[in-house]
Formats: structure tokens, C-alpha cells, sequence
């Protein structure tokens, strides 16, 4: 499969950029080595109480997610993987 990447700057025309998945480095679970995830969804509460929160009842909040298609493993790919 190839992800067509649009890049343009502030008065640049759009420029298409192929990426073909053989070009990456696969990210494999850490728990069990598999390569194929799944979309998966994290649900938070926020209290009335917090200060962030400036409704006057309880929030429920989606956070997606990925998960291992193979033994439910989250991934996190907001960390850098160390080599």
C-alpha cells in the first residue's frame, strides 16, 4: 500500500510525496513481535470538579488509540523507540 504525503508551505504548491510501506521501519509489539494493529479507543472521565472542566456536569473523553492484533497489547507511538 503507498500513503500519498501532502507537504506545502504558505504559498507553495501542494507536493505529493509516495511513501511505500517496504520504505519504512516496522514498529513491532513489544509484548508479542507482531507488525498489524488495530484501532482501539481509551475513555477518560474528567470530574465537574477539575479545573479544566468548565461544564457543571462529569466529562466522558475518547482518546484514540492502536492496539496488537494479536494479543491486545496498546502501543504507544508517542515515545521514540530506542534503538
Amino acid at each position: 500500500m503507498i500513503k500519498n504525503i501532502k507537504e506545502a508551505g504558505k504559498g507553495q504548491k501542494k507536493a505529493e510525496v509516495q511513501v511505500h510501506y517496504n520504505d519504512t521501519q516496522a514498529v513491532g509489539c513489544k509484548h508479542c513481535g507482531n507488525t498489524t494493529f488495530i484501532p482501539a479507543m481509551k475513555i477518560g472521565r474528567l470530574s465537574a470538579l477539575h479545573p479544566k472542566n468548565q461544564h457543571a456536569n462529569d466529562l466522558m473523553l475518547r482518546f484514540p488509540t492502536e492496539a496488537c492484533s494479536k494479543c491486545g497489547e496498546e502501543v504507544d507511538l508517542s515515545k521514540p523507540e530506542k534503538n
